[in-house]
C-alpha cells in the first residue's frame, strides 16, 4: 500500500498548506529538515504569514513599514522576532529582562529639570522627552552616537502624536496655566535607516479657544474646544498644517456632551475616536474622516449651519459598576484601541481614605448592541507619581495599539507584601484569545531606584521599556 509521505508533495502545494500555519508553528515546522527549510525563501509566505499576524498584534519593525519591499532575509528576522516576543511573555518566569541596560544622559541639570517622556517612536530607539523647567522638547535616539537634540516650545497642555514611516507628528497645545493666550504647535521628528534624526518645528498658529482633546492625523489637526453655552454641542477646530486651510466643523453626538466630562481623543486604523467619560458613563464615538477631508478639500463656508454637520458615529456605550460604599476611585488612564476601551482608576479605600489598588476594566469590542460585560483586575499597589509630588506625570504608559501597559505601582499599603521596595514596576498585556488581563513583575536592575524613576514609556514593537531618571538618563530596559 502506498504511502503519503509530505516531502512528495508538491512545493506548491507545502506552501499553500505552510502558510495557513501559526508563526511559531511555521517556525518549528521549517526547521524540521533541509526540504522544509527551502520554503523559507518564498517571498510571498513570509508576506501572507507577517499580515495575518499584524491583525492581532504589532510586528517587530517600524510603523509603516511596507513588507512587501522587504528582501526574504529581512522578513524572516522580523517573524523570528516578533515570535520572541510573544514567547518571552507567555514563558513561565516571564517577562525577563533579556540584554544589558542601556542609558543615555538627556539632560546636564540632573535634578533640576528631570524630563517625562511624552512619546516612544515604536520600532525605532527614538524617545521623545518633555523638560517642564526648560520648557523644551529633547529627542533622545538610545542607539545614536550623536548627544540628543532640543526645541524649545513652551509649557505643554496638550499632545497627540501621529506616525507615518519616517516621520513621527507631534501636536502640541502651549500655553501658561489660566492663561488666555494659547498657541498650536506641530513638530515633526524624520528619522531612519542611514538617516539623521532630525526634529524640527513645521507650524505654530495662535489658538483662540481653551482645547479639552486634540488628534493629529496625517496633515490634519483638530481641536474639540469647550463649548461656550453648556448646550452639549462639539465644534471641531480643524486644520490642514501643511496647505494652510482651517475650518469649524460641528459634530452631531447621540448624546450631548456636557463641559464637565472628560474628553480624549484615540486614533486606530487612521481612524480618530472621541471618548467621553462623564462619571462611570462612557461613550466612544468613530469620526467618519472622509466627511472631514471632503470640507477641508472644499472651499469652507463661513458658517457653520446645519448642512455642514457630521454626525459621529457610536462605538461603544457602558456603564461601569462602581461599589460606593467602599471605594472611591480617581481615573489614572482611558484608551480606545483594537483591544477595545480600557480605564484605569486608582481606588481609595473611603474609611481609610487610603490609596490601596488599581483597577483595569476593559471592554472589548463587539458588534452587539448589548455591551459586553467587562474584563477587569484589581492589582496590589496603586499607580503613583514620582515622589507623589502633585503635576508629576502618573508613572504610566500604554503601548501605540494598546495590547501592552507599563506601571510603576506603589504598594505601601499593601500589608501582604513584605519587600523592602514598595515600588514595583509591572508590565501589563490584554489578550484577545481567551480575553484577559495578564500581568508581570519585571525586577529593576539594582543600580535603578525605584524612587528616582520620572516618568514610563514602552515600544511594544521592539519590546522595550523606557525609564526617565530622576538624574537627568533614560534607561531602555529589553524584555523581549
Amino acid at each position: 500500500m502506498d504511502t503519503c509521505v509530505i516531502t512528495n508533495y508538491p512545493h506548491d502545494l507545502l506552501l499553500e498548506i505552510v502558510a495557513y500555519l501559526s508563526l511559531e508553528d511555521l517556525l518549528s515546522f521549517l526547521s524540521v529538515c533541509s526540504y522544509f527549510e527551502k520554503l523559507s525563501e518564498c517571498h510571498i509566505l513570509w508576506i501572507r504569514v507577517l499580515e495575518e499576524v499584524q491583525r492581532c498584534r504589532p510586528l517587530a519593525c517600524p510603523i509603516g513599514f511596507d513588507l512587501t519591499q522587504a528582501d526574504v532575509q529581512e522578513l524572516i528576522e522580523i517573524a523570528r522576532k516578533t515570535y520572541h516576543l510573544e514567547r518571552n511573555w507567555n514563558c513561565t518566569d516571564s517577562p525577563q529582562l533579556m540584554r544589558s541596560v542601556q542609558s543615555k544622559e538627556y539632560t546636564s541639570l540632573k535634578f533640576e529639570d528631570p524630563g517625562s517622556i511624552i512619546s516612544v517612536i515604536s520600532g525605532s530607539s527614538i524617545v521623545i522627552l518633555y523638560l517642564e523647567g526648560s520648557e523644551s522638547l529633547v529627542c533622545c535616539d538610545m542607539q545614536g552616537s550623536r548627544p540628543s537634540s532640543s526645541i524649545r516650545v513652551g509649557n505643554i497642555k496638550q499632545h497627540a502624536h501621529y506616525d507615518l514611516l519616517g516621520d513621527h507628528l507631534i501636536a502640541l497645545i502651549i500655553g501658561q496655566p489660566f492663561a488666555e493666550e494659547i498657541s498650536l504647535f506641530v513638530i515633526s521628528i524624520t528619522y531612519g535607516k542611514n538617516q539623521k534624526t532630525e526634529m524640527k518645528t513645521v507650524y505654530t498658529s495662535p489658538l483662540y479657544h481653551e482645547c479639552r482633546a486634540l488628534f493629529i492625523l496625517e496633515d490634519i489637526v483638530a481641536l474639540l474646544p469647550f463649548s461656550d453655552d453648556d448646550n452639549g454641542e462639539l465644534i471641531a477646530h480643524v486644520t490642514n498644517f501643511k496647505s494652510g486651510i482651517n475650518t469649524e466643523i460641528p459634530l452631531m453626538a447621540n448624546h450631548p456632551i456636557e463641559n464637565t466630562a472628560f474628553v480624549f481623543c484615540s486614533t486606530l486604523t487612521n481612524t480618530p475616536h472621541i471618548v467621553v467619560c462623564d462619571n462611570v458613563d462612557y461613550v466612544v464615538y468613530k469620526i467618519p474622516m472622509d466627511a472631514f477631508k471632503k470640507r477641508l478639500d472644499n472651499d469652507p463656508p463661513s458658517n457653520t449651519s446645519s448642512l455642514y454637520v457630521i454626525q459621529l458615529i457610536e462605538v461603544i456605550n457602558v456603564h461601569a459598576d462602581e461599589d460606593n460604599s467602599v471605594f472611591d476611585s480617581e481615573l489614572a488612564d482611558v484608551k480606545w484601541s483594537s483591544m477595545g476601551l480600557r480605564v484605569m482608576e486608582v481606588q481609595y479605600r473611603r474609611e481609610f481614605s487610603l490609596s490601596t489598588s488599581t483597577r483595569i476594566s476593559l471592554w472589548p469590542p463587539s458588534t452587539s448592541p448589548t455591551p459586553l460585560s467587562p474584563i477587569q483586575t484589581t492589582l496590589p499597589g496603586t499607580i503613583t507619581t514620582h515622589n507623589f509630588e502633585e503635576g508629576s506625570p502618573w508613572l504610566l504608559a500604554s503601548s501605540s495599539s494598546g495590547i501592552y501597559s507599563v506601571m510603576l505601582l506603589d504598594r505601601k499599603n499593601d500589608l501582604s507584601y513584605q519587600e523592602d521596595t514598595k515600588l514595583t514596576l509591572n508590565l501589563i498585556h490584554y489578550s484577545k484569545n481567551p480575553p484577559e488581563i495578564c500581568s508581570s513583575q519585571i525586577e529593576l536592575p539594582f543600580f535603578i531606584n525605584p524612587c528616582d524613576i520620572y516618568s514610563v514609556g514602552i515600544d511594544e514593537r521592539c519590546g522595550v521599556i523606557y525609564l526617565s531618571h530622576f538624574q537627568g538618563y533614560v534607561f531602555a530596559l529589553t524584555y523581549a
